[in-house]
């Protein structure tokens, strides 16, 4: 998750502002700007950087990824040598959220898909251009009462495969939908920042100042196959520190 701040100011010599900031304890991997200090639930930003950037980042202890965002199921199996059917099914678990992008990427690694026949009740289906993914973008919104949204598919192969190859996309670890999507206000913490509570330095009386607060979350998990072997169910992603 991540939290952006665009200043404006016309004052000269501004060098800081502040803003109070509580930390649970269900955050870790805390990646702060270098800009910011942090001490005792205040953070301050000096020297302050030019436009937007990037406050802090941070991710969610695994006991507390039950509230995550989007949750998932996903099932896989063989129809035959060439042929797979699919079906994944995702609920929103937080009512009127508007994602800037919400999309699910199903991997078969070592294949080549020829073609794929899907009926998504959301969004759309399509052959990723390396031919090795099937990708759905859901789109902004979940739009019914019940915030789900389900895929079924069939996809078609270039060639045979044997179920005792390792590399084989049924087995348990290589049979996965990643989930990727960012969504303005809201966090999976509900760590927030007021606009009330910021604070510019040096306080002057005639200043124009504007402080507008945005916060972005992004996400990257994954949703294991249940009818898979030897399924692994812990994912660590990719951890990009604030710049």
């Amino acid at each position: 998750s991540s939290l952006w701040f665009v200043l404006q100011t016309n004052v000269r010599g501004c060098s800081e502002i502040g803003f109070n900031l509580g930390q649970p304890a269900n955050l870790t991997n805390i990646t702060l700007h270098k800009s910011v200090s942090f001490s005792q639930g205040r953070a301050s930003v000096s020297p302050l950087p030019c436009g937007a950037f990037s406050v802090l980042r941070y991710e969610v202890v695994p006991e507390d990824k039950r509230r995550a965002l989007v949750r998932g199921i996903y099932q896989m199996k063989a129809e035959s040598e060439h042929e797979a059917k699919v079906l994944l099914q995702i609920r929103i678990a937080e009512p009127n959220v508007s994602f800037e992008y919400l999309e699910l990427h199903l991997p078969f690694p070592g294949a080549r898909i020829t073609r794929i026949d899907a009926n998504p009740t959301h969004g759309s289906a399509v052959i990723r251009p390396d031919k090795v993914a099937l990708v759905w973008s859901v789109g902004k919104r979940v739009s019914n009462k019940s915030k789900e949204a389900s895929l079924p598919a069939t996809i078609f192969f270039d060639k045979k495969f044997s179920r005792d190859d390792p590399q084989n996309f049924y087995r348990g670890t290589n049979v996965y939908a990643d989930v990727l999507f960012a969504v303005r206000d809201w966090t999976p913490s509900g760590t927030k920042i007021s606009p009330r509570e910021i604070s510019v330095f040096p306080a002057t009386v005639n200043a124009k100042t504007s402080v507008s607060l945005e916060t972005s979350t992004s996400g990257h998990y994954r949703v294991w196959n249940s009818l898979a072997e030897q399924v692994q169910r812990v994912y660590q992603p990719p951890f990009e520190p604030a710049p």
